[in-house]
C-alpha cells in the first residue's frame, strides 16, 4: 500500500469516526435551511415537506473525505410486526431495508448520487444498487445519467427508498418496486434532462425527456446492461412546483417502450410476440408545513397484434403532522382488463373480463426522535370485487439519519 493510499484510507477511517461521534452528539436538533438561506433549528425534522434529496442536502451528516470532495450520508432502515387476519398468516415480525444514500458534490453543479439497500428480509440478505448515477444542474436545465428512478409521477421521485420519510407504511400497490409486485417501470438506466422553462408567481415550470433500457422479459427484470431489444424506453414529462403556492406540485409523464418477445417458458400465454407498453401519469401534491396530501393516476396500456390489455389506477393519500403525534389515511383503486400476459405470465392472456381492487389505509405516526418515528397502522385490501377482504394491523419503526 502506497503512502498516498494509505493517507486517504486514514481521511476516510477519520472521517466515518467524526460522523459517527456528530450522529450521537447532535440527535437531538436539526439544522434547517429555509428557501432564502437562513439556517434555523427545530427540534423535530418537517419531513411533510421533505424528499430523499431535500434531506441528503440539508443534513449535517457531511464531511469532508478527501480534498475538494463533499460528501453527505444518509441511513434509512426500518423494522415492523404484523398480523393480516384473512391470509391465513401467522403474526409476525419482518425486517425491513437498510439503507445507505451516498451524494458526493464533485463540483459547482456536478454531483454524483449512490443509492444501496440491503433487503434484511430476505434469506440471504439482498443487496440491491437502487441508483447510481451522475447529476448536472446548469443554468435553466439539468442532466443525469446512469441508474435512477423513473422521472414519471410525484411519489417515486419524492421518497425512493426513504420509508422514513413517507407517510404511509408501505408505497402505493402501483408504484411498489419491480419485485414487489410493482406495475410500473419504477427504475431505469440511461440519461435523460431537463429543462426549466418559466419562472412564474414564485414557482417554477419543466419539461423532461430521456432514454433508457426497456423492459426486461418479465417485470422484476431491470435492465442494467445488456438490453432484449434495439427498441429503447422513451419518457416525457412536464411538471409545475410551487408555482402560486409553495409546496403546490403538479405534473404529467409518459412513458414509451417495446417489450422484446419471451419464449413459452418464459411468457407462456404470450411466446415469442413483442408488446407495446405506454404508461400514463398525473399527479397533484401539496406538501407544506404539517400538511401532505398526494394525489396521483396511472395508466398502463399493452398491446400486441389484434390484441390489447389495460391497468388504471388512482391513489390518495392525506396526513397531518403534529408534535410529536399525527394521523394518516389512503385510498387506492387498481382496475385490470384481461389477463395482461406480461404482468400474468401463467394467466391464458385473456382480453376479457376485468377486476377492481381497493386497498385503504389509517394510521397514526409518532415521532419518537428527530430521526425516527412509530406508526401503527391498519390496513383493508380487496384484491377483486366479490373476494373476501382482507384485514391487516402493522406496527412500524422507522430512521433515517
Amino acid at each position: 500500500m502506497t503512502k498516498l493510499t494509505r493517507a486517504r484510507v486514514w481521511n476516510v477511517g477519520v472521517g466515518i469516526v467524526t460522523l459517527l461521534s456528530a450522529s450521537a452528539s447532535r440527535a437531538d436538533e436539526l439544522i434547517e435551511l429555509d428557501l432564502d438561506g437562513t439556517a434555523t433549528t427545530s427540534a423535530v425534522w418537517e419531513s411533510s415537506e421533505t424528499g430523499m434529496e431535500q434531506f441528503s442536502e440539508q443534513s449535517i451528516r457531511e464531511f469532508e473525505v478527501l480534498q475538494d470532495l463533499r460528501y453527505h450520508l444518509n441511513f434509512f432502515g426500518d423494522f415492523h410486526a404484523f398480523n393480516d387476519f384473512a391470509r391465513g398468516l401467522e403474526p409476525s415480525f419482518e425486517l425491513g431495508g437498510f439503507g445507505i444514500l451516498m451524494t458526493g458534490q464533485l463540483s459547482g453543479g456536478l454531483t454524483a448520487v449512490g443509492e444501496i439497500v440491503f433487503e434484511l428480509g430476505h434469506s440471504p440478505t439482498f443487496i440491491e444498487v437502487e441508483r447510481f448515477e451522475i447529476d448536472y444542474e446548469g443554468d435553466g436545465f439539468e442532466l443525469r445519467a446512469g441508474r435512477g428512478h423513473t422521472r414519471i409521477g410525484y411519489w417515486n421521485g419524492v421518497f425512493h427508498h426513504g420509508v422514513w420519510l413517507q407517510p404511509t407504511i408501505e408505497r402505493p400497490k402501483i408504484i411498489r418496486f419491480e419485485d414487489d409486485g410493482g406495475l410500473i417501470p419504477v427504475h431505469w438506466v440511461g440519461i435523460d434532462g431537463g429543462l426549466f422553462v418559466l419562472d412564474v408567481q414564485g414557482g417554477r415550470v419543466s419539461i423532461s425527456s430521456g432514454v433508457a433500457l426497456g423492459r426486461g422479459d418479465t417485470v422484476e427484470d431491470v435492465r442494467t446492461a445488456d438490453d432484449t431489444n434495439p427498441e429503447k424506453s422513451v419518457s416525457v414529462s412536464m411538471r409545475a412546483d410551487d408555482v402560486g403556492l409553495r409546496g403546490l406540485h403538479a405534473g404529467a409523464g409518459a412513458i414509451f417502450d417495446w417489450i422484446a418477445p419471451a419464449d413459452a417458458s418464459v411468457r407462456p400465454a404470450l411466446p415469442d410476440e413483442s408488446i407495446r407498453e405506454i404508461v400514463l401519469n398525473a399527479f397533484l401534491s401539496y406538501r407544506a408545513g404539517a400538511v401532505t396530501s398526494i394525489a396521483e393516476v396511472y395508466g398502463v396500456h399493452h398491446a400486441t397484434r389484434g390484441r390489447s390489455w389495460a391497468v388504471f389506477d388512482a391513489f390518495v393519500v392525506f396526513a397531518i403532522e403534529r408534535d410529536p403525534i399525527g394521523g394518516y389515511g389512503s385510498f387506492e383503486l387498481l382496475h385490470r382488463s384481461g389477463a395482461d400476459p406480461f404482468f400474468e405470465p401463467g394467466g391464458d392472456g385473456s382480453v376479457d373480463g376485468s377486476r377492481l381492487g381497493l386497498l385503504s389505509t389509517l394510521g397514526l405516526r409518532l415521532a419518537t426522535s428527530s430521526w425516527s418515528a412509530l406508526k401503527a397502522e391498519y390496513g383493508l385490501e380487496l384484491e377483486r370485487t366479490g373476494e373476501v377482504p382482507s384485514h391487516s394491523v402493522r406496527l412500524h419503526w422507522s430512521f433515517g439519519l
